[in-house]
């Protein structure tokens, strides 16, 4: 029962409905053992370190071909998500998200991704200081595709009748 769980903000809503919702002891447990950031999880999940947990959704898509179940719960962005920004004028990539990553390039942007509290304290900073000069990937995708863009899925390896039960009701 081995859960990788991203501690974001913009996950809030999924660990309202995990601490309401009734669950055995024991799941309780491992809930809050796994923490850390989306690219860390996919390979813990990959590994088989973590039977189950939100993986980027470019990791989902081996779902077949590795054998594990994704699901439809995922992490979706339909507008401005202010956690997954790209800053234009520095470079480099974001260690934390691989998906975050692959979608700058897939929309042809330069600079630099950054994921999360670290994405929302930047651009804290910059409305404070009366400037905007980052782009909201999600808003971007989303303009220019007409679609949402799913950063990740709750995808599981082991206890496939339990998550079902408990997630997909």
């Amino acid at each position: 029962m081995r859960f990788g769980k991203i501690d974001y903000l913009n996950l809030l809503p999924f660990e309202t409905f995990v601490r309401a919702y009734p669950k055995p002891s024991h799941f309780q447990l491992f809930y809050n053992k796994k923490k850390s950031y989306p690219a860390k999880l996919n390979r813990e999940f990959l590994f088989g370190r973590i039977d189950a947990g939100f993986v980027s959704s470019i990791t989902a898509l081996r779902a077949r071909r590795e054998r594990f179940w994704a699901s439809q719960v995922g992490i979706v962005a339909r507008k401005e998500v202010l956690s997954v920004i790209c800053l234009p004028k520095e470079k480099g990539e974001d260690y934390q998200s691989a998906t975050s990553n692959a979608l700058l390039k897939v929309l042809g942007l330069k600079g630099r991704v950054l994921i999360g509290d670290r994405a929302l304290v930047e651009v804290l900073k910059q409305k404070s200081n009366h400037q905007k000069d980052y782009v909201d990937l999600g808003k971007f995708w989303v303009k220019k595709e007409h679609l949402p863009f799913v950063f990740g899925r709750l995808c599981v390896k082991k206890n496939h009748s339990f998550y079902k039960k408990l997630f997909i009701l």
